[in-house]
C-alpha cells in the first residue's frame, strides 16, 4: 500500500502475510496516513495485492486505487469521498481488484516490486 502526492511515493505499508493454503483470504487491517488538507486533490492510495506464482515468482494479483476523481472511480472514489465527509473515523469498505494491465504500468507485471 502506498500514499501517492504529486506523483511520487510519500509513505509506504505492508500488510501482514496471509498463508498460502488459504485460497480466498480475507485482508481487514488498518492504515493511518497524515496528509495536508492541501494535497488531498493531488494524492491517492494504491493498494496492490501480490502472491506468488508456482515458479515461486511474486506477481501481481490485483490493485485498488483510493482517492478523488482524477485518481480513482467506483468503491475507491466513495470511500475516499467518505473518508474526507468524516476525519480522523475509521472507514472500511470491501473492493474488488482491477487487473495489471500493461498500460496501467512500465513496471515488469510479472514482478511484483512496485513499491
Amino acid at each position: 500500500m502506498a500514499l501517492i502526492g504529486h506523483g511520487k511515493i510519500i509513505q509506504k505499508e505492508k500488510t501482514k502475510l496471509v498463508s498460502p493454503a488459504v485460497t480466498d483470504p480475507t485482508f481487514d487491517e488498518t492504515f493511518t496516513f497524515t496528509l495536508a488538507s492541501s494535497m488531498m486533490e493531488q494524492s491517492c492510495v494504491i493498494v496492490s495485492v501480490c502472491g506468488r506464482l508456482s515458479s515461486g515468482r511474486r506477481a501481481h494479483i490485483g490493485y485498488v486505487s483510493l482517492g478523488p476523481p482524477f485518481f480513482s472511480t467506483g468503491t475507491g472514489l466513495e470511500q475516499w469521498t467518505r473518508m474526507l465527509s468524516v476525519p480522523f473515523t475509521k472507514i472500511g469498505k470491501w473492493h474488488a481488484l482491477s487487473i495489471w494491465s500493461k498500460k496501467d504500468s512500465s513496471h515488469n507485471l510479472n514482478e511484483c516490486n512496485m513499491f
